[in-house]
């Protein structure tokens, strides 16, 4: 199974700085992000880059990945997606798309899905969290036609809605699969806020 992180964003929404090179408890967003997918076992790891092209590379660099550049990121994370397809070996039996700001996606989580795909290759399997569906998901082989052919910022939402028989939720532990940072303010306020766990009591 391989990965592709998804980089390319402006991020325009966290203010001037780069929401991917702002650092968390010691370690740059992206490196934070890096490290956990890097730690899981999947491979190659590629991370598709588009704005900030040289700092977000740079940053990236110091992982064992691929860079694959996105000359069209602007048009929306479908272009990503679309690129990073385009990159991967054949041999790919699945890929895990995985958004670059979850800071809070650990090893563990990462492992769940792949121990969930080992039994059931030709689903998508797709993390949950008390009914909520996260990132990151992920895909067999059989769906990468569709995902290559991704525009705009959809992302894997629209087959997804449509494959619904075919997706395999994830039950995770924590709700570290549904948080991501858009914001200077989600930062901050995310910084001290910890991991909810799935408690036995209430259920999934």
């Amino acid at each position: 199974v391989a990965a592709i992180v998804l980089a390319a964003g402006k991020s325009e929404r966290f203010g001037q700085t780069n929401k991917l090179l702002a650092t968390y408890s010691g370690q740059t967003v992206l490196a934070r992000s890096l490290s956990a997918v890097g730690n899981s076992g999947v491979s190659p790891i590629l991370v598709v880059t588009g704005f900030d092209h040289e700092r977000v590379t740079f940053e990236a660099s110091r992982f064992d990945v691929e860079i694959v550049r996105n000359a069209d990121f602007e048009h929306g994370m479908g272009t990503s997606i679309a690129c990073g397809l385009r990159a991967l070996p054949d041999a790919a039996l699945g890929v895990l798309i995985c958004l670059a700001d979850m800071v809070f996606v650990t090893p563990r989580n990462i492992a769940l899905l792949l121990e969930s795909f080992a039994s059931d290759p030709l689903c998508i399997h797709v993390p949950t969290y008390r009914g909520q569906m996260g990132n990151p998901v992920l895909w067999p082989n059989r769906f990468f036609g569709e995902l290559g052919c991704l525009e705009g910022d959809s992302g894997g939402r629209t087959i997804l809605s449509r494959c619904k028989n075919d997706v395999v939720p994830v039950i995770m532990p924590d709700d570290g699969v549904l948080r991501d940072i858009d914001t200077a303010s989600d930062f901050e306020r995310q910084q001290d806020l910890p991991l909810r766990h799935r408690s036995r009591k209430l259920g999934p």
